[in-house]
């Protein structure tokens, strides 16, 4: 049973947190409106911060919930990293590939997010700072999105010594830049969509650059 886990946990990332949100609020289909993606930050963009927040939570939980079921269970303990990893691969797969939505959904972040909270909850703390000072100055989701991605995956191949947790590591980086390949070339053409709201950081920096220049 216990090796079956990571192919449930690829049904239970299945689960859309959008759908969900969806059905519950107002029954529409979130896949209809702005880019598509089943995603919390075109959620937020489209359909507001409590639709997106409830997409997020859903998301999340659900990563959080995969890798912790491990924990349940009566597995032996030389099993349970390597079985963790599988079910947080899974999870993730699970939802970048929905087998209920044609293997079209989100782009991974938030389960990831819920995985990492639920095995290496420390390792949120400086991803987070990261995510929060890019989207801070450059306004980019996208960006900010894969530099905690990168300091998740740096902390993992340095601070936990364990090869499933370093390959953890890497697929978190991997899938990341896979799943967000247009936006990096639309970061690159100059053409991406932009927080202008979010820059609070640039603009404070600026202000500060211009009065010690007067």
């Amino acid at each position: 049973m216990a090796l079956g886990l990571p192919l449930l946990a690829y049904f239970l990332g299945s689960v859309m947190g959008s759908r969900v949100a969806g059905f519950l609020l107002d029954g529409t289909d979130p896949s209809s409106t702005g880019s598509g993606n089943l995603g919390a930050t075109n959620s937020l963009r489209v359909r507001g911060p409590v639709f997106a927040l409830m997409v997020l939570v859903v998301d999340a939980g659900k990563g959080a919930l995969a890798v912790s079921i491990v924990h349940w269970l009566p597995v032996l303990p030389e099993m349970r990293s390597y079985l963790i990893l599988g079910c947080a691969v899974g999870v993730t797969l699970g939802h970048v590939f929905p087998v209920y939505l044609h293997f079209r959904g989100g782009k991974g972040a938030a389960t990831l997010i819920g995985v990492f909270a639920a095995i290496i909850p420390e390792a949120l703390i400086p991803a987070a700072l990261a995510w929060f000072i890019m989207l801070s100055f450059y306004g980019y989701v996208s960006l900010a999105t894969l530099s905690g991605g990168l300091m998740l995956a740096l902390i993992t191949l340095i601070w936990w010594q364990s090869w499933p947790m370093a390959v953890l590591g890497l697929f978190c980086m991997t899938l990341l830049l896979w799943t967000h390949r247009e936006n990096i070339s639309r970061l690159f053409m100059g053409n991406e969509n932009r927080f202008e709201k979010a820059m609070f950081l640039r603009r404070s920096w600026s202000k500060l650059r211009s009065r010690l220049s007067q």
